[in-house]
């Protein structure tokens, strides 16, 4: 009964410790300053750019003069980014597009 409560535990925190390692690693950011893509999602840095006049957002606004944001992709008709001031955000896809920039570029 013991042996088959060590073994248990044992085998219980080596998979806690692959499942924090897989965490880890997806959370890694790559040498172009994004996350490392997943199955299907492949973050890009891109810089905001208001079409229209006020646009409307999901989360804490994004002042498009802060610099690149990470771009996930699309979510009914929103665009989904990240930065660090703001954490995620959904973005109105109607009034506001993305103009897709390299690793140290800025946005003016």
């Amino acid at each position: 009964m013991v042996t088959a409560v060590l073994v248990g535990a044992i085998y219980f925190l080596t998979m806690v410790q692959a499942v924090e390692a897989v965490v880890a690693d997806r959370a890694a950011v790559t040498a172009g300053g994004v996350p490392q893509p997943l199955f299907g999602l492949v973050p890009q840095l891109a810089c905001i750019e208001p079409t229209g006049g006020t646009y409307s957002y999901v989360g804490r606004p994004v002042d498009p003069r802060s610099g690149p944001v990470v771009y996930f992709g699309r979510a009914d008709g929103r665009l989904a980014v990240w930065s660090p001031e703001s954490g995620g955000v959904l973005l109105d896809g109607q009034a506001t597009a993305l103009r897709f920039v390299q690793p140290g570029d800025t946005c003016s």
